[in-house]
């Protein structure tokens, strides 16, 4: 067993030289590793800031799209016109859906909206249903009230919009 460990024998160069690239080796991989945890946490960083900016600019462009149902609303229904309003009903539906799934990724407190947007939503299907199943209905009447919810949320996501139109990215409450 003499031959695997010689306490007796002194280092030679080769030990020496050994030693120092293992310690080398030892601290670049460290340094390498902490490079890694930086460039990992600035591309979480900049994921997370590109998220929000693609969140925000998806509440902008929906805007257009609540005004336009709103305005289809004012024509579908002085003209009772079922068959256009449904249609309406189902578009802004799935609009509605869709904002409240970006809304509810977005940094800060929005459960009213939420809770607008989903009532807005399943209220939309059930009239859309109540306009379909009923034989000659007075339009106006059963989406009256509907059309002021939509007209309510059209405001409020607005009002979100120009909230996010007029925020510095990266800066905290500064409006």
């Amino acid at each position: 067993m003499g031959w695997l460990y010689d306490s007796g024998a002194a280092p030679g160069w080769f030990d020496v030289v050994s030693f120092i690239l293992t310690v080398a080796g030892f601290i670049i991989a460290y340094v390498q590793l902490r490079r890694t945890r930086r460039a990992a946490a600035a591309a979480t960083s900049a994921l997370q800031a590109a998220q929000r900016s693609l969140s925000h600019r998806a509440v902008l462009a929906a805007i257009p799209q609540y005004q336009s149902v709103l305005a289809d609303l004012s024509h579908t229904l002085p003209a009772n016109d079922s068959a256009t309003t449904q249609r309406v009903l189902v578009r802004f539906g799935l609009m509605a859906r869709e904002t409240t799934g970006v809304v509810t990724g977005m940094d800060g407190d929005f459960d009213a909206l939420i809770r607008l947007l989903t009532k807005t939503s399943r209220a939309a299907t059930r009239v859309k249903s109540q306009l379909a199943t009923t034989v000659d209905p007075d339009v106006t009447q059963i989406v009256k009230n509907l059309s002021r919810d939509i007209e309510t949320l059209t405001q409020d996501l607005t009002e979100l919009a120009s909230t996010l139109r007029n925020t510095l990215e990266g800066q905290d409450d500064v409006h």
